[in-house]
C-alpha cells in the first residue's frame, strides 16, 4: 500500500500537476491514505488466506471481491484523471505507465528477473 501511495503522489505531482493535493497525500500515513481510498488493510490473521478460506469460503471471497473492486476503483479514478484534454500526450503516457506499475507491480518484479 505504501508503494501505491508514493506512486499516486508522484502521478498527482507529475502528471496531474496538483503539488497541493500531492503534497497533501504525502503527509497521511499508509492507514490513512487506504482509509481515503476506501481500500480495507487486511490484518496478519487475513493474510495468511489459506486459514480464513477453510474457516469461512464465503467471507473471504467477500473480502476478495472487496479488494477488486477497491483496484477497479483505483484504475477508473487514474483513468479519469488521464481524459482531461489540456494533459498532454507525453503526460497520458506517464500517467499510463504509473497507473500501469501502481495496479500491476508483478509485472516489474518479473522484468526484473528477466534481465
Amino acid at each position: 500500500m505504501a508503494r501505491r501511495q508514493d506512486q499516486a503522489v508522484e502521478f498527482t505531482r507529475y502528471v496531474v500537476g496538483d503539488d497541493d493535493l500531492a503534497d497533501e497525500l504525502e503527509g497521511l500515513s499508509v492507514d490513512e491514505y487506504a482509509e481515503r481510498r476506501g481500500i480495507a488493510v487486511a490484518d496478519a490473521t487475513e493474510k495468511a488466506g489459506n486459514t480464513i478460506m477453510q474457516r469461512n469460503p464465503v467471507k473471504h471471497l467477500e473480502a476478495e471481491n472487496e479488494a477488486f473492486a477497491a483496484q477497479l476503483d483505483e484504475i477508473k479514478d487514474g483513468l479519469d484523471d488521464l481524459l482531461d484534454p489540456s494533459l498532454s500526450r507525453e503526460k497520458i503516457v506517464k500517467g499510463l505507465q504509473a497507473l500501469m506499475e501502481d495496479q500491476f507491480p508483478e509485472d516489474e518484479t518479473q522484468t526484473e528477473e528477466e534481465e
